[in-house]
């Protein structure tokens, strides 16, 4: 009952236009280092982002914040593909 409780809670969260644009980097397969590199922002900028992220919205890695940002609307799969031709993820 309880890990159902944690899917629905994790499904109902909406992640910020930062921790978006990360995790759509993320799931292009960019390293911290070159996400903060693209950012112009520090690589310890880039891993305190993801570390706060995983607290918030209950998650444990990459992986998983990855999936549960790619699940939660279905806008997120364009926005992925986009990242991972080059654009600018839009946030909307």
């Amino acid at each position: 009952m309880r890990s159902m409780d944690n899917r629905r809670k994790r499904r109902s969260v909406d992640f910020t236009p930062r921790q978006s644009q990360i995790i759509a980097l993320a799931a292009s397969g960019l390293a911290d280092k070159e996400i903060a590199a693209q950012l112009h922002r520090s690589l310890s900028t880039i891993r305190t982002h993801l570390r706060r992220l995983y607290r918030m919205h209950g998650l444990k890695n990459r992986a998983q914040a990855v999936a549960v940002w790619m699940n939660v609307a279905p806008r997120r799969k364009e926005q992925w593909r986009a990242v991972s031709r080059g654009a600018e993820p839009k946030h909307r």
